[in-house]
């Protein structure tokens, strides 16, 4: 087993571009940033302007749907369900779960995919989440079922010496692999040592006190696309088209001087013609020579030239329109101007869509843990819990706009019962809100009444 050609592997086929997504959430390798002015002249009007789009989809579908992803117990045993509720909420506190799920949902939302390892340590269960591009997976139909997980990372000793490591996980052991000195890193995957066919050695093995292999693959969609993904290259035109206007209204003030004919810049004192751009930041005094008649050949005036502020408007508006859309989530801005309740819920389609379906494969993954988490419960602890009691709750937290909510269930329910009303306007819990309504236990809906 070559775990090198593994990892290369990886990094060739899928690996690079996931990586390479989360640097871009993170700020680096942005192609705007590491652009240079075309001349020295224009080195102080040059401008890199980055607009953080990519940063700011991600964390409003984590806020959107990762923030309140629980846990929940459906058994009929009292005792049972008090027993596990303390369990969960251990389990939770133990490992940060609301932290860790929340960061699951962003590093899938930024690479596509991530992965979550179950571990136990000193008698407790602990989950650790992994970025995308360090798991590979050997499986027959899923990557939820895998015959075998290679897990690569590297650590930093005490000297400051990077070690690059492997852990490979079947269904019983976990067997680590450490890289030899002359292997070359991960990062640097494409410069294979060619004489070195064994990269990795094998250091030690232990079981990993599950019966199946532990690292869960937390996909984004079906095509285990970042959301960001297909839209970069809008951003970046995005990036490109406000900085070359910045840089236009800083340089000269849309002033742009013109020179023709022979300038004469003079020598240095080593005999040696002074540079153009050299001699402007030196002088204001422009000297042309005279030709045979005496007439000066050449000379220099200032163009004005104008902005259009509506073109450049309409552009940037459509890119940025285009961004949400292909990124399928929401702008705020747009939200901010939207009054109609029902505009709102239109504006909200996308994002709904793609966090419904990063939801479906993030709550796999949970059943895998609660899988793993329940086998360990039982056969340590001696609790006998099952699967399928233990359930989990995606609450979508979003403001809305209640007032309009509220007015339309005015006029609404005029014509119709008040539970039809209010299922018109999309709140899952308008049967009890109706029933309470009739019961005169509340004179009206007040906000902790209402899902969001």
């Amino acid at each position: 087993m070559d775990l090198y050609k593994i990892q290369k592997y990886n990094n060739q086929k899928e690996g690079n571009r996931q990586k390479e997504l989360y640097n871009y959430y993170q700020g680096d390798n942005v192609p705007v940033n590491s652009r240079m002015a075309v001349s020295e002249a224009k080195a102080e009007s040059h401008t890199n302007l980055h607009i953080d789009f990519f940063k700011d989809i991600v964390e409003l579908k984590v806020g959107y749907m990762g923030q309140k992803i629980t846990p929940t117990v459906s058994v009929d045993d009292e005792g049972l369900k008090e027993l596990l509720d303390n369990e969960l909420k251990l389990f939770a506190r133990t490992n940060s779960l609301h932290t860790l799920n929340s960061e699951s949902v962003r590093l899938s939302s930024i690479s596509g995919k991530s992965h979550r390892l179950c571990y136990t340590d000193n008698g407790i269960f602990r989950i650790k989440n992994i970025p995308a591009w360090s798991v590979v997976y050997d499986y027959d139909e899923t990557p939820l079922n895998p015959n075998r997980a290679y897990y690569f990372y590297s650590t930093v000793d005490l000297v400051g010496d990077t070690i690059n490591h492997c852990d490979v996980y079947d269904a019983n052991n976990v067997t680590y692999y450490e890289a030899t000195k002359n292997f070359t890193a991960a990062s640097d995957a494409n410069k294979p040592n060619k004489n070195d066919l064994s990269s990795y050695v094998k250091r030690d093995e232990q079981p990993h006190n599950f019966r199946e292999v532990p690292i869960i693959p937390i996909m984004n969609s079906d095509l285990e696309v970042g959301d960001c993904d297909k839209s970069i290259d809008i951003m970046n035109i995005y990036d490109e088209v406000i900085s070359d206007t910045s840089a236009e209204v800083k340089a000269m003030r849309l002033a742009y001087l013109i020179m023709y004919g022979e300038l004469y810049t003079g020598t240095d004192s080593e005999g040696n013609e002074i540079d153009i751009n050299t001699w402007m930041k030196q002088t204001s005094t422009m000297r042309f020579p005279a030709g045979e008649d005496g007439k000066k050949v050449g000379g220099a005036e200032f163009l004005e030239k104008n902005i259009n502020d509506t073109v450049i408007e309409n552009i940037l508006n459509r890119l940025r329109s285009h961004i949400y859309e292909v990124s399928g989530s929401l702008d705020l801005r747009e939200l901010a101007a939207t009054e109609r309740v029902f505009s709102i819920k239109a504006q909200m389609m996308r994002l709904e869509n793609t966090a419904k379906s990063s939801e479906s494969y993030m709550r796999s993954a949970l059943y895998k843990q609660t899988r793993l988490w329940t086998y360990w419960m039982r056969e340590f602890n001696n609790i006998p819990v099952n699967e399928i009691d233990i359930d989990w709750d995606f609450k979508r937290v979003f403001p809305r706009d209640l007032a309009a909510e509220a007015t339309t269930i005015a006029q609404l329910a005029n014509t119709i019962t008040l539970e039809d009303a209010l299922t018109a306007v999309g709140w899952d819990n308008a049967i009890d809100i109706a029933a309470r309504a009739d019961e005169n236990i509340i004179d009206g809906i007040e906000d902790e009444d209402i899902d969001v």
